[in-house]
């Protein structure tokens, strides 16, 4: 799709706007840039210090490069048969659940190893994750992948030959090879990274007047997220990482998700007064 953007923008009126669009891969630069610059914000408007927050980012950042290709290694592939180069090579496959899994162990990590309180860091990041989660599906959409269903709907989309839906399609035998375009189908990518907007603004809003109560803007997110993913799966093509059966891969992991959050709010409204959070240092 980057290509098509380009080149439709650059025989516009308006040609300069070509050069705005940004390339699939600097969009997750991106995601950490905007979204730490705004974490460290609200970590030292919670009391935190400033080189404390950029080292839980720092943690967080790494761990979700490890759980990113980690966690496509065990729920698709028999690593146990490739060779270390292969396990590695992050080119041939990925899961943004293993980074969402791995930010928040990172963080949690390193509060533990520092003695402060994980779910204060894990707060800060549950409210700004939905920002990165909508960043990210601009990429998604650049590339192609996550793609949705066929559809008749107004709100249709055309990915250019070449690109990963076409390829569906034409192996499908839904186009021809001297189509230019593939059929309409939802634009799944775009309508994920509009519903992340809405969750990212519910939870920054909760976590500015529930910050002292640790773990509740956590469990908000858990639910939001894992209950607007659920729902707009069902747009996703087979081909694009969408259901061939009853669900998908990522609509459990949302099941779980939001199962997850339900347990922690519960815990968290039947724990003692005197489990508050520890003050911030």
């Amino acid at each position: 799709m980057y290509p098509a953007v380009v080149t439709w923008l650059h025989s516009g009126p308006l040609p300069w706007l070509s050069y705005l669009v940004p390339r699939p891969g600097l969009l997750y630069a991106a995601v950490v840039l905007v979204c730490g610059a705004l974490y460290v914000h609200r970590a030292v408007q919670s009391g935190f210090a400033t080189e404390v927050a950029l080292e839980v980012i720092l943690a967080a950042t790494l761990a979700a490069l490890v759980g990113t290709r980690l966690f496509y290694l065990v729920t698709r592939t028999r690593f146990w048969e490739m060779s270390l180069p292969e396990l590695v090579n992050a080119s041939k496959g990925t899961a943004s659940w293993g980074a969402y899994l791995g930010a928040a162990l990172g963080m949690s990590a390193y509060a533990l190893w520092r003695r402060l309180p994980p779910l204060q860091f894990v707060d800060i990041g549950t409210s700004v994750a939905g920002l990165g989660d909508a960043i990210g599906r601009v990429n998604c959409w650049l590339t192609g992948d996550d793609f949705g269903k066929v559809t008749t709907w107004a709100w249709g989309i055309r990915y250019p030959q070449g690109s990963l839906p076409w390829g569906s399609h034409l192996h499908r035998g839904l186009v021809q090879r001297t189509d230019q375009w593939s059929l309409p189908v939802h634009p799944n990518t775009l309508v994920l990274g509009a519903a992340a907007l809405v969750v990212f603004l519910l939870t920054s809003w909760y976590w500015r007047g529930h910050r002292d109560r640790a773990g509740r803007t956590t469990a908000l997110f858990c639910v939001l997220y894992g209950a607007e993913r659920f729902v707009v799966e069902f747009l996703r093509d087979p081909d694009g990482g969408g259901a061939s059966g009853a669900l998908s891969h990522s609509q459990y992991m949302c099941l779980a998700l939001i199962c997850a959050g339900a347990a922690l709010w519960w815990a968290l409204a039947h724990r003692t007064p005197g489990h508050r959070r520890a003050p911030a240092t």
